[in-house]
């Protein structure tokens, strides 16, 4: 189990272009607890064929460089770590500027943009985190790291997030099992992630089902957000607003504290301590005569002299090596060892 199970907040695109918005969701995730978030930066004519139906939808999302800066610096100012999802040439070289200036800590490769995954190589020398989508339906048949293997050897950290991309998905349509058996296919140094498009509706599995891929060695969660998910928009499907995060981020530290507790605690051995018995004579024990359940009772005892010169339940069978009233404490040194 990683020291620190990391959770991603991708925003997508559910700032509808406002930058406004995108600051209030950077402070909304930061005291739900969050640490890292993730946007994605594109061109619009560079990730949408300027004749395509959606074409003009995503030149409306679209942020300039320059206002992409803006965003970084208000996120950086209060301490969130960015990670960001490029989109074509352009927004690949605006990545490696904002990396030199130390405004983003790694990047994440679309799973459309896996077949120019040579134009990364760059990025992935540097030194941050890597990301890839990986959108199989969770099929791990057609799970291949050939078309990326290239830059998995050239990335100082890599991490692979597998998720079904079509969303908000469905739990019926989930196949955790196989996560599994893509974590042991993947090279030793690459993580497991898990990007939850899990209906932002279903109550329990919004939660849920992340909690669960983490019994399947996941690392890294990738969690959409937004501030009300009951807006409108392309991405509030599956989005927690910041209340939800906080509620998931709490579960999430819970099943941290769960699987690295040691079994025992002060509690516990508080309530074992409560437990303790001491051991008294029913009746006159003889020198020489055996200590047993016929001549003594056992009962819980808070006093703590009585605990600490009390033979121990264990010892019982020994022979007494003096004479013991009735009625008294079988101190534990009136008994041959």
């Amino acid at each position: 189990m990683p020291e620190k199970i990391k959770v991603i907040c991708e925003v997508a695109s559910a700032h509808n272009g406002s930058i406004d918005y995108l600051n209030h969701l950077i402070v909304g995730c930061v005291n739900a607890g969050a640490t890292f978030i993730k946007f994605q930066v594109y061109k619009p004519d560079e990730l949408i064929d300027t004749n395509s139906s959606k074409f003009e939808r995503f030149r409306t999302l679209a942020l300039s460089k320059k206002e992409w800066e803006s965003v970084l610096s208000f996120a950086r100012s209060w301490g969130v770590n960015v990670i960001i999802e490029p989109y074509g040439r352009t927004a690949l070289a605006w990545t490696e500027k904002w990396i030199e200036n130390d405004l983003v800590v790694g990047f994440k490769i679309a799973n459309s943009e896996i077949g120019f995954c040579q134009e990364y190589v760059g990025l992935a020398r540097q030194n941050i985190d890597c990301y890839i989508a990986v959108g199989l339906g969770l099929n791990e048949a057609n799970f291949d790291l050939s078309e990326i293997q290239t830059f998995i050897e050239s990335a100082r950290s890599s991490t692979a997030l597998v998720g079904i991309q079509r969303y908000p998905t469905q739990i019926n349509n989930q196949g955790l099992n196989v996560l599994s058996k893509i974590r042991n296919s993947l090279p030793v140094s690459m993580k497991l992630g898990f990007s939850d498009h899990t209906d932002s509706q279903d109550r329990f599995w919004r939660y849920g089902l992340s909690l669960l891929a983490l019994c399947h060695g996941v690392e890294v969660i990738e969690k959409h957000v937004c501030l009300d998910s009951q807006w409108l928009g392309r991405d509030h499907s599956s989005s927690l607003n910041p209340l939800e995060l906080k509620q998931f981020l709490r579960l999430v530290d819970d099943y941290e504290s769960v699987q690295k507790g040691i079994g025992s605690n002060s509690q516990e051995e508080k309530y074992f301590d409560e437990l303790a018995h001491v051991v008294r004579a029913t009746a006159d024990i003889e020198s020489g005569s055996v200590v047993d359940l016929q001549k003594v009772t056992c009962g819980r005892s808070d006093d703590e002299d009585d605990l600490r010169k009390s033979l121990r339940i264990k010892d019982l069978g020994k022979k007494a090596n003096r004479k013991i009233p009735k009625g008294s404490i079988v101190d534990f040194s009136w008994v041959n060892d």
